[in-house]
């Protein structure tokens, strides 16, 4: 494991960087190495991404991770896969109403594990 992860103390967020290099290993893709890095920088440094940023920067039936939480602010119509570590309660309810899916990162990295067609939104 990276130092940084190492130095997390949230069992689930370590298991979650772990799974996902292991991913990356198995299927020799950087996609999921990528996001278990930007998963594992400081708290202060993690990523939040608003559900109206997920709506302007995506189109109808899309795949996007997201290295930290999505939160509720905005809207969203169109119906997109997400992944993220967290979501809040609101932003959960807004995606599933659009019609798209919440989905974990290890879920989507094992869902498509050589990562096509799967976006990085930081």
């Amino acid at each position: 494991m990276s130092e940084m992860s190492s130095k997390s103390t949230n069992p689930q967020l370590k298991k979650a960087v772990a799974d996902l290099k292991r991913v990356s290993r198995k299927n020799k893709v950087k996609i999921w190495e990528t996001v278990a890095e930007l998963l594992s920088k400081s708290r202060r440094s993690r990523i939040a991404v608003n559900v109206g940023q997920i709506e302007r920067h995506t189109s109808k039936g899309d795949v996007v991770a997201v290295p930290g939480v999505v939160l509720g602010s905005g809207t969203i119509k169109s119906d997109v896969t997400i992944a993220a570590h967290k979501f809040t309660d609101q932003a959960k309810d807004k995606i599933v109403k659009a019609g798209g899916q919440c989905l974990s990162l290890v879920e989507l990295a094992e869902k498509y594990p050589k990562g096509s067609g799967v976006r990085i939104l930081r």
